[in-house]
């Protein structure tokens, strides 16, 4: 019996290492979000949605700069609009011990909105119970947590380095979106973004003060460790007209909020930056390119000393 017990004991043994050693292959290909969860702590994080996670490069801006530290923390609408959720996650990311980190936090009517039904009641936010709020650990590599919740592939994938090509997330948290960008793709997937804003997102939604009040917190936190930029991406000209339509104070509200808490505001929708667009509401990886450039610039013109 004990001879039995040994061995049965190597046997998972030998099990559990065969498979943390798989789960081991995980990297920034996995998928679009599995490596944002398996960098160290990071010293300067973009934070938002899917708008940011495609439309922000922090390569571009690192350059620019002359640093080595932005990385990419930004997920999508129903993952990472501001709340207690994201908050903590952003928490858990950062490297305490920095006190010359930068942040930048896309803003938009969607991250800032909750069901209308209830927009000001935390109970309903649509972020409870989905990736952020049941990660207890955003630092580790392999990050078995996320590995056998929320990988949505074969493990087999990790051996033979199988993944989306069409997303690609870069080292430093970018999302690389390749999809065909002729006129007629790029038209198809527009008229049904747009639909989808306009008929199912923009009547379920509400501005929410609270989540507001998230926004500020995040601010205030972040301030504690270098400088904090609010930026405004560029969206096209439909997706403009529904978020005008939806929220037409938005752009006061942001200077507004800017202005009380003493941090600066890049309004990009205000500047025709000849921007092209994979569905109307994401930038393409060339105009992120530009974009991006656009940021930092405007960092370099609003750093505090």
């Amino acid at each position: 019996m004990k001879r039995f017990l040994i061995l049965l004991f190597i046997f998972v043994a030998i099990l559990i290492a065969g498979f943390v050693a798989v789960l081991s292959r995980a990297n920034e290909n996995t998928d679009e979000f599995y490596y944002r969860f398996a960098t160290p702590k990071q010293s300067s994080l973009v934070i938002g949605t899917s708008r940011a996670a495609q439309g922000i490069n922090p390569s571009i801006i690192n350059a620019q700069l002359g640093r080595t530290d932005l990385f990419n923390y930004a997920f999508t609408n129903d993952h990472s609009p501001y709340g207690a959720i994201y908050l903590r996650s952003i928490r858990e990311k950062l490297n305490v011990e920095s006190n010359s980190g930068i942040f930048i936090l896309a803003v938009d009517p969607w991250c800032l909105s909750s069901d209308k039904q209830a927009p000001e009641d935390e109970k309903f936010f649509r972020e409870n119970g989905l990736m952020l709020d049941q990660m207890p650990v955003v630092d580790m590599h392999p990050n078995v947590f996320y590995l056998m919740k929320f990988y949505q592939e074969p493990y087999s994938h990790l051996l033979t380095g199988t993944h989306n090509a069409e997303l690609v997330l870069k080292r430093d948290g970018w999302l690389e979106v390749n999809v065909p960008m002729d006129s007629a793709a790029v038209q198809r997937r527009t008229v049904s973004r747009m639909n989808d804003y306009r008929e199912k997102v923009a009547p379920a939604y509400a501005p929410s003060n609270l989540r507001m009040h998230f926004l500020i917190e995040t601010i205030a936190y972040l301030k504690k460790h270098g400088n904090v930029y609010l930026v405004r991406l560029p969206v096209s000209a439909e997706m403009k007209l529904i978020e005008d339509d939806y929220y037409p104070a938005f752009d006061e509200q942001m200077t507004l909020v800017s202005s009380q808490n003493t941090v600066s505001f890049l309004n990009l929708r205000k500047e025709n930056m000849n921007c092209t667009f994979t569905d109307g509401n994401h930038l393409s990886k060339y105009s992120a390119h530009e974009v991006s450039e656009r940021i930092a610039t405007f960092i370099k013109e609003n750093t505090k000393q």
